[in-house]
C-alpha cells in the first residue's frame, strides 16, 4: 500500500519524532493533497478589510461537545486561562480574532444532535444562525430550496477553499449539485487514507497455530453449516507481500475439510487448519516462518474460507485460550446502535457496497452505479452470513443489550473475550486499557488490525482491497445560511475558508499553536504539530484519557465541521504500540484501498458521497420506502435466514425472491436509475 501511511508509520515505529520549525518549502500539498493548495500570490487581488462582524454558528458532537466549554466543572489551559461553561473554547477564541468575527455559539443545548439541527433550524428557515453543520446532502437539499448561498458565487472571498477545490476536482465533481452550486464546505477524517478495518487478537492466532504441543479443546464442537466459498480452480493467484505474486495449487478447501471431520471440536478443527497450512503456505513462496503468518502478517494470504476455518478453531477452543470454559465471542460490531455493520463482514468475500461512502452503492465495470442489495453476490453474502450466525462466529443477538451493556467491543476486552471486529484501528486498540492490571498478564491481549482477507474483487484473482476510504465525510458540512448580509456574510464566508488554509488545518485539528503544540515535526513526508507532554497529562485529567472527548471538549478542535482533520498525525502520538503495528502491518501490504481518482478502473473508485440530484429527482426520491423495508429485515435475515420463521412469532422472514421483490416494488430501481442519471453528470 504506497501511500502516505507507509512513510508514516516507518516514523512512528522509531519513536523519533523531531521537532523542527515549519518554513515555505514543506508548506507544499502532499501528493495526496491533505493539504490544501496554496493560492497563486501572482492572481490574487488585494484582499478586503476584515470588518468585525458576528457569526452565530450551529455546531455539535453527540449532542454534548459545543464550540463552547460545556462541563459543570470548570478547566485551567496550560496558559493559565480558566474556562468556566458557556466559554468560547480556545480554537474557537483563536479563529475568532483571527478572522476578525465574534464567533457565537448559538446551538441549542437541550436535544441538539448533529443528525436534528437542521430539522429544528427549518422550522425558523434558519434565522437563528448563520452558519449550519449538516450532512452534505441535507444541506445541498435546502440550499437548492434557497435556504443556503452558493459558496461558488463568494470563491472570491474563499481562496483556500476553491484553490482545495481546484487541487481535487473529484472532491469539487462530487459538492457540485444539479444546479451548479456548491452549498457547503465538506468534512474529511483525514484524508485518501484507510478509514475502517479488520482487527483481530493476534494472541489467539499465534497460540492456535503457532504452538508446538498445544493442550486443545475436546469440550466444544461446531455444527457445521457454512460450505466452501472457493473451489481454487486453477489454483489460487495473488500477491503474498509486495511484488510476490504466487500460485497456490490447493486441493481441498479448508472449510471442506472441517466439515468432513467425525469430530468437530476444538482439537480437530484446530489441527486440520494447521495441517492444511502445513501442506500448502509453509514454502519458499511465501517464505512464512510461522502459521500465523498466513493471517497476520504484512504478507498475509488468506481468504475467506480459510479465515472462517480459523474462527471455528477460536470458537472451539476457549479453555486452551482463555484458561475458562465459556462461549467465546467471535465476530462482533462496537455496539447496539452499530447492529447494521454486522453486514460489513461480508467484505472477506469480496463483495461491494457493503462498506460504501453513499449507501449500499458501488460503480461497475461499466462505470454505472450499482445498489449492492440487488445483487446476487450481496444477497448470497447475507445467505452465508446466516450460516456463521448459526455457527456461533456472529454474536449472538447482536441487536440487542446485555443488561445495561451495549457496548460489545469494551465489555469484550475486559471479559477477555471477542475474537474479530471491523472498526477504526485507534479507538478499538485503545481499549487495551480497560483490560484491569491483575489481568493483563493473564489475558497476554494482542488485538491489532490486519490485512484483510484476499477475495476475487474483480475478476478470477485474488487482492487484498478496501472500500473504506477517507474521502468525503457523509456528516460534518458546514453551510451558510441565505438570510446572512453584508459584513455577517463576509465574515461566516472567512470562518468557512480559514480552514483549508495552512494555519487553519493545524488549528482545527490540534488547536492553536501555544497551547498543547510549540513545534512541528516530520511526518509523512509534510509538517504537523507535535504534541507536548502536558496534552497527555491534562487529556488523562480532565477526559479520563480519550483524546477525542479532550480535543473537542476542551480545546475545541477536532470537530466533525467543513475542514480535513489531520486524524494520521494525530492518532500516531496519542495511541499506544498497538496502533503502530497494526497500520505498519497494513501499510507494508500489497493492500489496495478504493481510489479517489477518475482515472482509476472505475470499478475499484469510491462512490461519491453526494450526488448532484435536482429538485425533481429528490421530490421523485423522497417517497421510496425500500431503504426503511431493508433496514427492518437485515438484521432477521442475517439471524434467521430468508424464509426461516422467526421463533415465538407467527412471522416469517421473506424469502430471497419476496425480499427482492418488495425491494423494486419500494423503489429501488427507480432510484438507482435516478442516482445513475444523477452520476452521469460528473463521472
Amino acid at each position: 500500500m504506497k501511500k502516505l501511511m507507509s512513510l508514516v508509520l516507518v516514523f512512528v515505529l522509531a519513536f523519533s519524532f523531531v521537532a523542527c520549525a515549519k518554513n515555505d518549502t514543506t508548506d507544499q500539498p502532499a501528493n495526496n493533497a491533505v493539504q490544501p493548495a496554496t493560492p497563486s500570490e501572482t492572481t490574487q487581488p488585494e484582499p478586503e478589510p476584515m470588518v468585525y462582524a458576528d457569526v452565530r454558528v450551529y455546531v455539535t458532537f453527540q449532542g454534548e461537545r459545543f464550540i463552547s466549554f460545556n462541563e459543570s466543572s470548570p478547566y485551567t489551559a496550560p496558559d493559565g486561562t480558566v474556562y468556566k461553561k458557556g466559554d468560547l473554547l480556545p480554537t474557537w477564541s483563536y479563529i475568532a480574532n483571527t478572522i476578525n468575527a465574534n464567533i457565537i455559539d448559538a446551538t441549542p443545548k437541550s436535544g441538539s444532535k448533529e443528525l436534528l439541527l437542521l430539522e429544528q433550524a427549518a422550522a425558523t428557515k434558519f434565522e437563528d444562525a448563520h452558519v449550519f453543520l449538516g450532512s452534505p446532502r441535507t444541506l445541498s437539499n435546502y440550499g437548492i430550496e434557497g435556504y443556503f448561498i452558493p459558496l461558488n458565487e463568494h470563491f472570491d472571498k474563499m481562496p483556500n477553499f476553491k484553490a482545495f477545490l481546484d487541487a481535487n476536482p473529484a472532491v469539487s465533481a462530487s459538492l457540485t449539485q444539479a444546479d451548479g452550486n456548491i452549498y457547503l464546505t465538506p468534512y474529511f477524517d483525514d484524508f485518501d487514507q484507510l478509514e475502517r478495518m479488520f482487527l483481530m487478537r493476534l494472541d489467539w492466532v499465534m497460540a492456535l497455530l503457532d504452538e508446538e504441543s498445544p493442550a486443545f479443546d475436546s469440550k466444544t464442537k461446531i455444527n457445521t453449516e457454512y460450505t466452501a466459498f472457493y473451489n481454487y480452480a486453477g489454483g489460487k493467484t495473488l500477491e503474498v507481500g509486495v511484488g510476490n505474486k504466487q500460485t497456490f495449487n490447493i486441493s481441498e478447501n479448508i472449510v471442506t475439510i472441517q466439515n468432513n471431520l467425525a469430530t468437530k471440536d476444538g482439537a480437530a478443527l484446530a489441527n486440520a487448519l494447521r495441517d492444511y497450512i502445513d501442506a500448502n503456505y509453509m514454502n519458499s513462496k511465501t517464505g512464512y516462518t510461522k502459521r500465523s503468518d498466513l493471517f497476520i502478517s504484512s504478507a498475509a494470504a488468506y481468504d475467506a474460507d480459510e479465515l472462517i476455518a480459523l474462527m471455528r478453531a477460536v470458537k472451539a477452543n476457549p479453555m486452551y485460550l482463555t484458561g475458562e470454559d465459556k462461549d467465546l465471542t467471535i465476530f462482533f460490531p462496537r455496539r447496539v446502535a452499530d447492529a447494521a455493520r454486522v453486514r460489513m463482514l461480508g467484505a472477506i468475500w469480496g463483495i461491494q457496497g457493503v462498506d460504501s461512502r453513499n449507501n449500499y452503492y458501488y460503480i461497475n465495470a461499466n462505470n454505472e452505479l450499482v445498489d449492492a442489495r440487488m445483487d446476487e453476490a450481496y444477497l448470497t453474502g447475507l445467505e452465508n452470513l446466516n450460516k456463521l450466525y448459526n455457527e456461533g462466529l456472529i454474536l449472538a443477538d447482536f441487536e440487542q443489550a446485555r443488561g445495561q451493556v451495549d457496548d460489545f467491543r469494551g465489555i469484550n476486552f475486559q471479559t477477555n473475550d471477542g475474537f474479530i471486529t471491523y472498526d477504526y484501528a485507534a479507538s478499538t486498540v485503545a481499549l487495551h486499557d480497560l483490560i484491569p492490571e491483575e489481568d493483563k498478564a493473564v489475558f497476554g491481549t494482542i488485538f491489532e488490525p490486519v490485512v484483510p482477507a484476499a477475495a476475487q474483487w474483480f475478476g478470477n484473482g485474488f487482492e487484498h482491497f478496501a472500500e473504506s476510504n477517507r474521502s468525503v465525510k457523509t456528516e460534518g458540512g458546514w453551510g451558510i445560511a441565505a438570510h446572512s448580509k453584508g459584513d455577517e456574510l463576509n465574515a461566516a464566508l472567512r470562518l468557512l475558508d480559514y480552514p483549508f488554509s495552512d494555519d487553519g488545518l493545524d488549528v482545527m485539528s490540534f488547536g492553536p499553536r501555544g497551547l498543547y503544540w510549540n513545534d512541528y515535526m516530520e511526518f509523512g513526508g509534510k509538517q504537523v504539530p507535535v504534541l507536548i507532554d502536558r496534552f497527555v497529562e491534562d487529556r488523562n485529567t480532565y477526559a479520563s484519557g480519550n483524546w477525542s472527548n479532550f480535543m473537542r471538549g476542551f480545546i475545541g478542535s477536532t470537530f466533525g465541521v467543513g475542514h480535513i482533520k489531520q486524524t494520521l498525525a494525530i492518532e500516531a502520538q496519542v495511541s499506544n504500540e498497538h496502533y503502530a503495528n497494526g497500520i505498519n502491518r497494513i501499510s507494508e501490504s500489497p493492500m489496495k484501498l478504493a481510489s479517489m481518482s477518475g482515472t482509476a478502473p472505475a470499478e475499484t473508485r469510491v462512490v461519491p458521497t453526494i450526488f448532484p440530484l435536482n429538485e425533481d429527482q429528490l421530490e421523485a426520491i423522497s417517497v421510496n420506502t425500500f431503504g426503511q423495508y431493508y433496514d427492518e429485515w437485515q438484521t432477521r435475515i442475517i439471524k434467521y435466514g430468508f424464509g426461516a420463521r422467526i421463533p415465538n412469532s407467527t412471522d416469517a422472514v421473506p424469502t430471497k425472491t419476496q425480499f427482492v421483490d418488495e425491494l423494486i416494488q419500494k423503489g429501488i430501481e427507480l432510484q438507482t436509475r435516478i442516482m445513475n442519471q444523477a452520476y452521469n453528470t460528473i463521472k
